[in-house]
């Protein structure tokens, strides 16, 4: 019975859209031992919770993308790395047959079996643009700096010779 009591306390309980549950299901509040006040019986205007929902969802998709990396398109005959299962370490080779949908591969393992994976547990094994990258790591590697300031031992050490 205290269960009851306090599943509808929370169902009372207002969220982030500024209504509760209740609120949202039944357009009124549910009958509690908590006080209620006048205007917590004043009949929500559906559109009004729709638009805050909309809102909350916009914001959350906002942040989202903020982080988000678009992935780029595998092409057909493409050489990939590819994990057999996704808890796996190791990354194995693979060409791509073709595009399953959204973001689903099919993939011809180097003993020729057929498999699908998610983009996730795929990645472009490189060609043309790993040699430009590879130019790129070469350009920017630079001496080894070493510092010009004057070392000295310690002189707790200068004994020990």
């Amino acid at each position: 019975e205290d269960f009851h009591k306090n599943l509808l306390v929370w169902r009372n309980t207002p969220n982030k859209t500024g209504y509760s549950p209740a609120q949202r299901i039944f357009c009124r509040w549910l009958r509690c031992d908590l006080p209620a006040y006048d205007h917590r019986q004043k009949v929500i205007d559906g559109e009004e919770v729709r638009k805050k929902i909309g809102e909350r969802r916009r914001e959350s998709k906002r942040y989202f993308d903020r982080k988000a990396v678009k992935r780029r398109d595998l092409q057909e005959g493409e050489e990939v790395y590819y994990k057999m299962k996704p808890e796996d370490r190791e990354w194995e080779i693979g060409k791509v047959l073709k595009s399953e949908g959204n973001r689903s591969y099919t993939i011809v393992t180097e003993r020729g079996t057929r498999i699908r994976r998610n983009e996730i547990h795929i990645r472009p094994r490189g060609g043309a643009g790993q040699e430009e990258r590879q130019e790129d790591a070469d350009l920017e590697t630079v001496g080894i700096r070493r510092s010009a300031r004057p070392r000295r031992r310690p002189t707790y050490l200068n004994n020990y010779d």
